[in-house]
């Protein structure tokens, strides 16, 4: 495992957050380990792992042991998950070439699935901002800073905030969510 996130270029960057620090059990998060498992069934994609508290580091990379070279981590600076988000896709737009990034948090009352993933990259062929509020997942094709504003992130009305800013801008824009439950 590396942390050099730096790949001369990624088809699709799968950019799985999450914060460890309340867990206390002994191996891999189940809510992790069920995300990587989903991911890894994905092809022509790269999985990077952010991850905090940092003191958590040598735990992670024990845990990841069975993935071997298959996930590259990253700890988080501390902050709000906008503040995670910006910082992971900034890392992962800047440093490689990305055609498109998926990032989900990864937490134990959401179920990370294959299809739920493969769906949020198919979203990224027909538009430039993918959301869902079930994930909560973002799907980028490139960087576009209004989308990482706190209040998107933390209250209740993400999607008709993001489709309001995403057609302001002239932006194609498909929240997952809304098409899950028609």
């Amino acid at each position: 495992m590396s942390q050099n996130y730096a790949l001369p270029s990624v088809e699709n960057a799968l950019i799985l957050l999450t914060d460890l620090s309340p867990y206390e059990g002994v191996g891999i998060p189940p809510s992790v380990e069920k995300a990587l498992e989903a991911s890894l069934e994905l092809k022509n994609q790269t999985v990077y792992l952010f991850f905090e508290p940092a003191e958590k580091e040598d735990d992670l990379l024990g845990w990841l042991e069975p993935w071997g070279e298959k996930v590259v981590t990253a700890a988080l600076l501390p902050g709000k998950p906008a503040d995670h988000l910006r910082g992971a896709m900034r890392r992962i737009f800047s440093r490689n070439d990305v055609r498109k990034a998926v990032a989900v948090f990864v937490h134990e009352q959401v179920a990370i699935s294959a299809p739920m993933l493969r769906d949020a990259f198919a979203a990224l062929d027909n538009a430039k901002v993918v959301v869902s509020t079930a994930g909560p997942l973002l799907g980028l094709t490139s960087l576009n800073d209004w989308v990482f504003a706190s209040e998107l992130w933390e209250s209740k009305v993400l999607p008709e905030f993001f489709l309001s800013k995403a057609a302001e801008r002239g932006i194609a824009f498909i929240d997952l969510s809304a098409s899950k439950e028609s």
